[in-house]
């Protein structure tokens, strides 16, 4: 599920916000597409900066009331992942 070491602790990092907030209510799948949205990010944003990203999203999570409220707000992260939290389809 994780090609690298920054993907692997960036993706822990949300997933311990979020369960902070909500509880552990995320699956497998919504891991992995997180991972992989992360991953993108890092590929694609030629200004990235992993404190930047993980700044964001924590931001994200913190603004929300519910989880389905999260809206990843960062370039390159999917709309089909912002989808699918909004719809809570992958839970």
């Amino acid at each position: 599920m994780f090609d690298d070491e920054m993907t692997y602790r960036t993706t822990g990092y949300i997933l311990d916000n979020i369960e902070k907030k909500f509880g552990e209510i995320y699956t497998d799948e919504f891991i992995s597409e997180l991972s992989y949205a992360i991953e993108r990010v890092s590929i694609k944003c030629e200004d990235f900066t992993l404190s930047d990203l993980e700044n964001s999203l924590v931001n994200a999570i913190e603004l929300a009331d519910k989880f389905e409220e999260i809206y990843f707000d960062y370039y390159y992260i999917p709309k089909d992942l912002k989808r699918k939290i909004s719809s809570w389809r992958i839970y």
